[in-house]
């Protein structure tokens, strides 16, 4: 088990943005993403969806389905801290009618476009998101039981993106899928 801490920024200009990175780190070509994602509770309210704690995803994309276990911390809103389990799975129809014999329902669905960059040990993604924009965001993997400082992670992503000199808009502290749910809502 791993956890995830990452940093998300509007992106202001998508194309100058993989250039650098393409130049800087290697060309990413990209990868079309579609993401179903399951609640126990289906929501009518961002507050409805976010009291679930845990939002398994089934990803298919060009590279096959993964399957991701995703449980948010208690850390509060502003730091992206999630417990997380990923793996393939070769039948996706299956793994989404498991979910729905747990009890769980697809509330859902993200759809984008993805290059993913590697930077020293984090990993820079540059997104378009269907009915969303474009963003970027870092990420950097622990070990579940580390304990490290959060707030002092995160400041560490903050500085590496302002440091790639592109051009970013406001730091987003929810994910795509809360974004989808906020704009289906008309919030």
């Amino acid at each position: 088990m791993k956890r995830e801490v990452e940093v998300k920024f509007e992106l202001l200009d998508i194309e100058n943005t993989i250039d650098k990175l393409d130049k800087m780190l290697g060309v990413s070509l990209p990868v079309f993403q579609h993401d179903s994602v399951y609640i126990k509770n289906l929501s009518n309210s961002v507050e409805e969806y976010l009291a679930n704690t845990e939002f398994p995803r089934i990803r298919i994309s060009e590279n096959g389905a993964l399957f991701s276990y995703k449980k948010n911390s208690n850390r509060g809103e502003d730091i992206q801290d999630k417990l997380e389990i990923e793996f393939m799975v070769s039948d996706p129809l299956s793994c989404h009618n498991f979910l729905v014999e747990m009890g769980l329902n697809k509330q859902l669905e993200v759809k984008k476009t993805r290059r993913k960059y590697k930077y020293k040990d984090y990993e820079l993604c540059v997104d378009s998101v269907e009915d969303l924009g474009n963003y970027i965001e870092i990420e950097k993997l622990l070990e579940h039981d580390d304990n490290s400082n959060f707030v002092d992670i995160e400041k560490e992503l903050v500085d590496i993106i302002h440091g790639l000199d592109i051009e970013i808009g406001s730091k987003v502290s929810r994910g795509y899928d809360t974004l989808k749910l906020i704009k289906s809502l008309g919030i």
